[in-house]
């Protein structure tokens, strides 16, 4: 199998309206996962996993939601929102953000966007980048919330179309956070990476995966022949519940960081199942999204594998 980019990065229809008055926002439609970093004085720094998403329903506004997660798949953040769109005293758009959260905050942003384009002729692509830049202009908190005086965000989008064919092949979504909370001042808080969800070609669900295991058919498409699982949980995890006989443990940052490193065991991998099949597993196909959407994303790494995963992880069985 050829190395594979997204062909479509949206999961929104594409013949759904946007409303007029929120068009300026369509570059963010869709579901967005990756990894962030928290920082702040008064914490000790987290990593973590993040899925986003912007939707509409055909009405003047953008619904967002967003959930994150830390390494070990266990629930950390979660924030809901709406996004609008009013024009300014010189017919600017000013985009409207109002977002609540569990910590017992109401924040509301002002913002705008701007878009640059560029082209990479060496690459057949053009790249659009979309970023919005938003300032806090109230921020309302519970009695028994943490005292957070000031945020501000700044949301990039960017997007590859081909120069032949207008055809969207990748699009990113890069974040950052400023805060002023508990007595610090104003500075940076969380940063994260996040890429487009495409339909997913790369599942396999629970009966399927139950055959890999047993073996049972030599003559189905993947079987323990030609199919190496791929466990990227932490050695603790893989411990308590892996398939230690059938399976190679390789945690996920070791996965990612070695995959496009000669001579380490995750490279070592890709060379020997170069025309065979790589199975990823996790608890709930979290991280495994996250790695597939990582590795397909890196236009420098070229690779013949069928990469695929365990839909809803190991949790499903």
């Amino acid at each position: 199998m050829c190395s594979r980019s997204p062909k479509n990065n949206n999961n929104i229809p594409q013949d759904y309206k946007i409303h007029d008055k929120v068009k300026c926002l369509k570059p963010f439609l869709g579901v967005w996962k990756g990894k962030g970093k928290g920082v702040y004085p008064t914490i000790d720094s987290f990593e973590y996993f993040e899925e986003a998403s912007f939707s509409t329903m055909g009405k003047p506004f953008v619904y967002y939601q967003q959930k994150t997660k830390n390494l070990n798949d266990e629930p950390l953040h979660t924030e809901t929102g709406y996004f609008r769109v009013r024009k300014g005293e010189n017919d600017e758009e000013i985009v409207e953000l109002v977002v609540t959260d569990p910590t017992g905050t109401c924040q509301m942003y002002d913002g705008e966007i701007t878009i640059t384009k560029s082209t990479e002729e060496e690459n057949n692509v053009e790249v659009i980048e979309t970023t919005l830049s938003l300032n806090f202009t109230k921020i309302i908190t519970t009695p028994s919330s943490k005292a957070v005086t000031a945020l501000n965000r700044v949301i990039r989008i960017s997007q590859q179309y081909e120069l032949d064919s207008s055809r969207e092949i990748k699009s990113s979504l890069d974040y950052s956070v400023e805060m002023e909370a508990v007595e610090q001042p104003l500075q940076n808080h969380l940063k994260a990476n996040l890429f487009k969800q495409v339909p997913p070609d790369y599942n396999i669900y629970k009966d399927e995966f139950n055959e890999i295991l047993s073996n049972s058919n030599n003559n189905t498409k993947y079987n323990l022949d030609n199919t190496v699982i791929v466990d990227i949980r932490e050695p603790d995890e893989f411990e308590k519940n892996g398939f230690k006989d059938k399976s190679v443990n390789l945690p996920m940052g070791k996965f990612l960081h070695e995959y496009d490193h000669v001579d380490t065991p995750t490279y070592d991998i890709f060379q020997e199942y170069a025309d065979k099949t790589i199975l990823l597993l996790c608890n709930t196909s979290f991280r495994t999204e996250v790695a597939i959407q990582s590795i397909l994303n890196d236009d420098s790494f070229k690779f013949t594998a069928n990469l695929i995963h365990l839909k809803n992880g190991l949790k499903s069985l």
